[in-house]
């Protein structure tokens, strides 16, 4: 799905790089002008194993409401809406990086591996 976007957003002639949350530099994240971020939610409600260190580092209560109010966003979560727990992570991301001063872009998206479309 990423790398989709990713195809698109070139496509329109703009810069963009794909990588896992914790692959990015943390510390990077407020010099961002848009950021997307596609999220699955892995069994019962667990972060992606490859995000689930920059999450317990957006948790920090030493980071200013203020830390990414030059960052707009976007979440799409993907997971499967027979679990209770259904796209957990991406609510989680959405509403931290909200809560941090980032301007939302859109309402989080959801991909439902149910929905008859696939999506």
């Amino acid at each position: 799905q990423a790398k989709n976007l990713l195809m698109d957003i070139r496509a329109r002639g703009m810069k963009g790089q794909v990588s896992a949350l914790d692959d990015f530099e943390f510390d990077d994240l407020p010099s961002q002008k848009v950021l997307i971020l596609v999220v699955s939610t892995c069994g019962l409600g667990e972060y992606p194993q490859n995000s689930k260190r920059t999450w317990m580092k957006l948790q920090s209560p030493e980071l200013p409401m203020t830390w990414l109010s030059g960052v707009k966003f976007c979440v799409f979560g993907l997971g499967d809406s027979t679990y209770a727990q259904f796209c957990y992570a991406a609510a989680g991301f959405d509403v931290r990086l909200g809560e941090l001063g980032g301007h939302r872009l859109l309402q989080r998206g959801i991909g439902d591996d149910r929905d008859e479309d696939r999506y």
